[in-house]
């Protein structure tokens, strides 16, 4: 069931990408890369939150490393 998901994953970025990028100008160099970058960092976490869904979130980490400190 999981690899259904990434499956679906795929399929949306694909589509993002698909629909985003012919709107992006040739000499915006930056822009493309920015664009790039987000989603595979997106793909990335998205297949980890899949495979890993009950991970602690950012803020749990830090609340705990902040309660840490002042006690």
């Amino acid at each position: 069931m999981e690899w259904a998901y990434v499956i679906g994953i795929l399929i949306v970025l694909t589509l993002i990408y698909l629909f985003q990028w012919p709107r992006i100008k040739p000499n915006q160099k930056r822009e493309k890369v920015t664009f790039l970058t987000l989603m595979v960092i997106s793909f990335f976490l998205s297949i980890f939150l899949v495979f890993f869904p009950d991970t602690t979130s950012p803020l749990q980490l830090i609340v705990s490393f902040f309660r840490t400190i002042t006690n």
